[in-house]
């Protein structure tokens, strides 16, 4: 039996272009993939800083109700940095404004906090305070969850980025 060899003519499996185009598609995927882990990695670190500013929150109203008889020395603005005391003595509403200021501006990027007291308008009934934490956040959107400006808040011209939780307790 004698078999015949063909030859085909031109080239045989992959090409140049055929290699080039695989490659395109190949460098878009992982590039997509970097993308989405980059999105990932701001998701992680924006819910991180909305739940130590929550921790923070609720920190402040409790050490507010631990205290109720000096609430309405709590008064804070923004950008105001109360003067450090060593110990409670005396009366805890500075040391727990020195404190808690300060952990705020540590823990969350370009943190800052504001307290505001409105004692009831008859002077009879519970009081109601606002406390408010403002950070810089880069996933934060002009929605209702942001801060323009709130309560002479300092922005720095970034108030796009800024993101704020409000806490209303009354005591």
């Amino acid at each position: 039996m004698q078999s015949k060899i063909i030859r085909k003519k031109g080239n045989s499996g992959l090409t140049l272009i055929e290699v080039l185009v695989s490659l395109l598609i190949l460098t878009s995927g992982v590039a997509g993939v970097a993308a989405t882990q980059t999105m990932g990695l701001k998701a992680v670190q924006s819910s991180y800083y909305r739940t130590e500013a929550d921790l923070l929150l609720r920190e402040m109203a409790d050490r507010i109700r631990a205290n109720a008889v000096q609430r309405d020395g709590y008064d804070l603005a923004f950008g105001e940095l109360p003067a450090v005391v060593d110990s409670c003595d005396g009366g805890c509403v500075q040391y727990d404004l020195a404190l808690w200021a300060d952990k705020v501006s540590s823990n969350l990027p370009l943190g800052q906090s504001s307290i505001v007291v409105s004692p009831p308008a008859n002077g009879v009934g519970p009081t109601q305070l606002d406390i408010t934490i403002l950070w810089q956040d880069k996933l934060a959107t002009s929605n209702a969850n942001t801060c323009v400006g709130v309560n002479g808040a300092v922005t720095d011209g970034k108030s796009e980025l800024m993101y704020c939780m409000i806490l209303q307790i009354e005591v």
